[in-house]
C-alpha cells in the first residue's frame, strides 16, 4: 500500500458527512460513516439473475454467487487496510461479509 491509498482514504472519509453513505461501485460495498473515526459496512450488492445473463453474454461480472461473494470480501479487506492505516475503523456491524 502506497501513501497517496492513505492519504485517499482520509481524505475521503473527511469528506463524509456523519451518517453519509459511501458506495463502491466496483463490488458493490456501501458503507456507513457513523462516527468521527469509522467507517461501518452497511449493505452490499446482491447477487442476481441480471448478473448470470451478463456474464454468458460476455460481460466483465462475476461468474456466480460465490464468485462475488469472494470479490466483495477481498475487497472490504483492502479498503479496511486502507482505511485503517488512515486512522479510521472499518466495521462490519450486520455481519454481511
Amino acid at each position: 500500500m502506497n501513501e497517496w491509498e492513505v492519504k485517499w482514504s482520509r481524505n475521503h472519509f473527511d469528506l463524509l458527512a456523519l451518517n453519509a453513505t459511501w458506495g463502491v461501485p466496483r463490488s458493490g460495498l456501501i458503507f456507513k460513516k457513523v462516527s468521527h473515526k469509522e467507517l461501518a459496512l452497511d449493505s452490499v450488492m446482491p447477487w442476481n439473475d441480471d448478473m448470470a445473463r451478463a456474464f454468458r453474454g460476455g460481460r466483465d461480472v462475476p461468474a456466480s454467487e460465490q464468485s462475488l461473494l469472494a470479490y466483495q470480501r477481498h475487497d472490504l479487506e483492502v479498503i479496511r487496510m486502507r482505511f485503517e492505516a488512515a486512522g479510521i475503523e472499518v466495521t462490519d456491524p450486520k455481519g454481511l461479509l
